[in-house]
């Protein structure tokens, strides 16, 4: 989620760093099965001649774009 703070404009690396673990901190076991999700829903996308990837990708994003604006609802 780290990448998320970067685009937030926190330019520190190690502050990012530390941002991110607060925001995961008590969430991680969710945070992992969305991941999971994600990961099985883009390998299928490939499994279509990557063509799926056109719809997998974009939503992958906005999955993980909701997850890191509402962490607390995991």
């Amino acid at each position: 989620m780290f990448g998320f703070c970067i685009a937030a404009g926190e330019t520190n690396l190690m502050r990012t760093f530390l941002q991110s673990a607060i925001l995961s901190s008590g969430t991680k076991m969710h945070l992992l099965g969305i991941f999971v999700v994600l990961l099985v829903l883009n390998v299928l996308g490939t499994s279509l001649l990557g063509l799926g990837l056109f719809i997998t990708v974009p939503l992958s994003v906005l999955m993980m774009t909701a997850v890191y604006r509402q962490p607390s609802t995991c």
